[in-house]
């Protein structure tokens, strides 16, 4: 992957609009909470960091985003042997 970003000066030109490539939104909360589950190999990822990415995918309300936010919210409590949570 790839990505640039452009830093504004002091008294320097203006910085044109930056957006990201990945859309709809949702998607970069899903990578980014994938990246901090498996951080690490896996078994030591960021499951705090993972969870709250999933749940800003799911505060998004994007029908789409919905099902994914889900299951990997189930991983990560799984993985932290938090059954209940996982099953819901």
């Amino acid at each position: 992957a790839e990505d640039r970003v452009t830093l504004p000066m002091s008294g320097g030109a203006p910085v044109p609009a930056q957006e990201s490539p990945i859309k709809p939104a949702w998607q970069r909360w899903n990578d980014y909470g994938i990246a901090s589950y498996l951080e690490g190999g896996g078994k030591r990822g960021n499951f705090k960091e993972a969870a709250a990415a999933f749940q800003k995918m799911l505060a998004l309300g994007a029908k789409d985003a919905v099902p994914h936010a889900l299951l990997n919210l189930g991983r990560v409590y799984f993985e932290e042997k938090d059954y209940p949570r996982a099953t819901l």
